[in-house]
């Protein structure tokens, strides 16, 4: 019996969930192995759908077999992608609760009309407006929240194990994607971290 391991979906692998085919004029998505969609994929996800509907190509759907990739997946509402777009939908995406809007998170949104830029411009300042009243982030810390699983280590020690691919506070697979994410990036444009 074969073994599969789930997997994490970013950027990087995003073309192994994506198929075309021409011939019969059908375009797919099979998220079912997924234990993680990051950010970057996720948008690709919703890129990918919104071109294809462009080019006239139905979309099939697969959506992940983990509920709380699903759950995550609604979160960021896919579900208005997929409404938008008639996607064919394999699964249905749980509703879930909408969380305070000043959080971090920011959910697929669409910017399509002539005032898109300034629409998207004014959507950004609200999101981190809130967030940046003078109590700055109230989170505990990389240090901190990495200790209970990783031990005690300097704030230095900690940002270097934190930027490692799959290191995170929660041991679930697929976590820890995030800053090592974001460092690939950088360097990817040539940047410095």
């Amino acid at each position: 019996m074969p073994i599969h391991r789930r997997a994490a979906l970013d950027a990087l692998h995003l073309d192994g969930v994506l198929s075309l085919d021409l011939d019969h004029g059908v375009a797919a998505i099979d998220l079912a192995r997924e234990s993680f969609v990051d950010a970057y994929a996720l948008v690709g996800l919703a890129c990918f759908i919104a071109s294809a509907a462009r080019d006239g190509l139905p979309v099939r759907l697969v959506l992940p077999e983990d509920p709380d990739v699903r759950s995550w997946l609604s979160r960021m509402h896919l579900g208005a992608v997929i409404e938008a777009f008639g996607v064919r939908v394999e699964g249905a995406l749980p509703r879930v609760a909408e969380r305070d809007r000043r959080d971090t998170l920011i959910e697929l949104e669409r910017f399509d009309d002539a005032h898109g830029s300034d629409r998207l411009a004014s959507f950004i300042w609200e999101r981190l407006e809130g967030g940046a009243d003078g109590d700055g982030d109230v989170g505990i810390g990389i240090r901190e929240s990495l200790r209970p699983r990783y031990g005690d280590m300097t704030d230095g020690q900690a940002i270097r194990r934190a930027i490692q691919w799959h290191v995170s506070r929660i041991p679930d697979e697929g976590r820890g994607q995030g800053l090592p994410g974001v460092v690939e990036g950088v360097r990817g444009l040539d940047g410095v971290l």
